[in-house]
């Protein structure tokens, strides 16, 4: 198995496709890996959907005149969504640039179609991914549109609890820190103050959330 099937096995993308599709996606002559510099920019004109195979991305919006980051993007990573499924080809609407030499696999729209209806598990993956990344833009913009992070987080707070007002389990503080756009140190802090002003109460491992 060559760096790019194996890279394309454990993409979430073809999670559960075997081994034959990810060849037939590389030997498609339709679809297209290009190479970018480090400072380039990472597009396709829209249509396609990309698979990063080698470097890392950065992606940004602009925001009030700002580029805030909304994410970055490693080996195997899934991006481009947001320009399929329209009666024209959309551009991208975000900025990706390259912040080492990376290499993507553009799959454009009618490749993808075609092999979404032949394979149930790639549909199957591709709405996954969809709702995967809704969710993690939703938390971006709350990060980005409420600048207290005590509010950030109790409004997080608030959408995990149950019908009880209690949240059994603790998330982790780890990854859920760069979702609230703040240190991990300032997390508990902010924890800390919520459960100080009795907007929250802490038993163990369970967070009951006064409303």
């Amino acid at each position: 198995m060559t760096d790019q099937e194996r890279i394309l096995c454990s993409c979430r993308l073809f999670e559960g496709c075997g081994e034959h599709t990810v060849k037939c996606v590389l030997a498609d002559e339709k679809n297209a890996i290009l190479s970018y510099k480090k400072g380039d920019a990472v597009d396709y004109g829209g249509g396609a959907l990309g698979i990063l195979l080698k470097g890392r991305i950065t992606v940004s919006t602009l925001c009030s005149g700002r580029k805030p980051t909304l994410n970055s993007h490693e080996e195997g990573a899934v991006f481009g969504f947001s320009s399929l499924f329209e009666r024209e080809p959309l551009p991208f609407c975000t900025d990706m640039k390259a912040d080492t030499s990376s290499n993507v696999l553009w799959i454009c729209e009618e490749q993808l179609i075609g092999m979404m209806t032949k394979d149930p598990v790639l549909a199957r993956n591709v709405i996954a991914i969809q709702a995967e990344k809704i969710r993690f833009l939703n938390d971006r913009i709350l990060s980005l549109t409420l600048p207290d992070a005590e509010e950030r987080l109790y409004r997080f707070l608030c959408a995990l609890q149950n019908e009880e007002g209690r949240i059994e389990k603790l998330p982790n503080m780890a990854r859920l820190a760069p979702r609230l756009n703040m240190s991990r140190a300032s997390l508990y802090r902010v924890l800390d103050k919520l459960i100080e002003d009795g907007k929250i109460e802490k038993s163990g491992n369970t967070l009951i959330i006064k409303q």
